[in-house]
């Protein structure tokens, strides 16, 4: 589940001031959240994870790939917001901008091509020393993702 944050924002500036002022360009918000806050978001994730028994966990990889092509959608309905954002917050240029959101997306894409090509080779089941085993992917717990 995800909650709208209500609380106070900060202002994200870039590192680029308007020329001719002492004002730097702000690029966006951020959560200004207490370090309880934070602990709550924390414990929020990992009770939704719930010891592998939670709603994402328990997908089957069609259900999470589907889920992250979604994502993927929509990070690339956005991409020349992106852009921009990049090149105010770490001064890139257009173009290297747009060759690092294209990049992003792609790396995505073929992670999921990947995965669906390890599900296939290992959709049977395997014997080793007698013992027959089926190999089941599974989200392994929460991250914390900066980037």
């Amino acid at each position: 589940k995800l909650a709208e944050w209500t609380g106070p924002m900060t202002k994200v500036k870039s590192a680029i001031y308007f020329q001719g002022k002492d004002e730097q360009v702000t690029i966006g918000e951020v959560p200004s959240m207490s370090e309880q806050q934070s602990i709550e978001a924390i414990n929020a994730a990992a009770q939704a994870y719930g010891h592998g028994m939670g709603v994402w966990p328990q997908m089957s990889v069609r259900q999470r790939i589907h889920t992250i092509e979604q994502f993927v959608e929509g990070l690339a309905a956005r991409r020349n917001d992106i852009v921009k954002i990049l090149m105010w917050e770490i001064c890139k240029t257009e173009e290297d901008s747009r060759k690092e959101v294209d990049r992003t997306i792609l790396y995505i894409k073929d992670t999921i091509a990947e995965l669906k090509k390890m599900e296939n080779q290992q959709s049977t089941f395997l014997i080793t020393g007698g013992v027959i085993g089926h190999i089941r992917r599974a989200p392994l717990g929460v991250v914390l993702c900066m980037g």
